[in-house]
């Protein structure tokens, strides 16, 4: 009683003569609708298909498509290379997207390996996938290709990427290697469900005499337009692998130079609020400037001076342990004066 149904034709299934219908065979490039009348996994065999060698025709009106790369891919990304029109509409089983003014727009954000979809074009054409393993490239960031051909060795990394202490970033992230200013690797991070955190798999590829060479990181946030450094340099060594699922790489992204810098004085409320015995203290500085930070008692009495002196523009945070100083249980202040700006925030110690 299980079905298996192509655009054009359809098998069942029974005990006494397997598949019979008039589906006789399944195509690459083609989409397949099936239905179990049990909980079931379905497994593929053979070697993964070449997806640049293997373009599927397409007709005006809808086509039954099959996904061919190995990873899954932002819409823009696996569609990269179709000759798009408006109004062009993309299916999933339960999402869709529509082609407007350049870009896809709806719920159906990626395409996966191992499903189908249905596509209405309005044109004749081919349908070809990228080649992950030809070359890396999104179209975000056309700059950041490597053609893996090139070279004879790679390393791998899996990682998380941090910024201000916190998990950050998601599957629109693109994430490169740099060797001399070359790109020598590209990726997204992909969200593992059972570690609720994006993780990126990246492979960065080099020659052997390169052993030893300096790699840098950069992550690219398209819906910002932003660059970040990371912070961690690497060795590239081949064969080499960093990281694990159960421990990832910590991979710390900066700020920006525009981000360090404030366009005003400013001092954040301390966090944690009540503390004890540790509490965070932010603050920042759109000039370089004499700055003194001190934390007082309700009698006005000051306790420690956390700052003075001259610091740089930019934004800063300090970590402040009342243990240290044996300080009792109560309301105290903390205070930041400059000769442009003062201004002062009540904490409350909790033991």
């Amino acid at each position: 009683g299980d079905l298996i149904k192509g655009q054009s034709g359809f098998s069942e299934y029974s005990d006494e003569s397997g598949w019979t219908g008039t589906l006789d065979f399944l195509r690459l490039d083609a989409g397949y609708r099936l239905k179990s009348k049990n909980v079931n996994r379905l497994i593929t065999a053979g070697r993964p298909a070449n997806s640049w060698a293997t373009p599927g025709a397409l007709t005006p009106g809808w086509n039954w498509i099959g996904y061919l790369p190995e990873k899954s891919l932002e819409l823009d990304d696996a569609l990269y290379f179709l000759k798009n029109v408006q109004g062009n509409i993309i299916k999933s089983h339960d999402q869709s997207a529509i082609y407007d003014n350049g870009e896809w727009v709806g719920k159906l954000s990626e395409m996966h390996p191992g499903q189908s979809y249905s596509l209405y074009t309005q044109l004749s054409t081919e349908l070809v996938y990228p080649d992950l393993k030809k070359q890396q490239q999104f179209g975000e960031k056309s700059d950041w290709t490597v053609d893996v051909h090139k070279y004879e060795s790679n390393m791998t990394v899996t990682g998380v990427f941090t910024f201000d202490g916190s998990d950050y970033g998601d599957s629109s992230l693109i994430v490169a290697a740099f060797i001399d200013g070359e790109c020598r690797g590209v990726t997204r991070p992909q969200y593992v469900p059972h570690l609720d955190r994006h993780i990126a798999f990246l492979m960065m590829y080099g020659a052997t005499s390169e052993n030893g060479a300096s790699v840098q990181l950069k992550v690219y946030e398209p819906d910002t337009e932003i660059t970040r450094e990371v912070a961690e340099s690497m060795v590239f060594s081949s064969d080499n692998h960093t990281g694990s699922l159960q421990e990832p790489l910590d991979l710390n992204t900066l700020q920006t130079e525009k981000e360090r810098i404030p366009a005003v004085f400013f001092l954040k409320q301390n966090y944690p609020n009540p503390f004890n015995p540790l509490t965070t203290i932010e603050y920042g500085l759109p000039m370089d400037v004499d700055v003194t930070i001190a934390i007082y008692n309700v009698l006005g009495q000051k306790v420690s001076v956390l700052v003075d002196g001259r610091q740089e523009a930019g934004r800063y945070k300090i970590q402040f342990d009342a243990a240290a100083l044996g300080m009792a249980s109560g309301v105290y202040f903390y205070q930041i004066r400059t000769n442009a700006f003062v201004r002062s925030h009540k904490m409350l110690l909790l033991k």
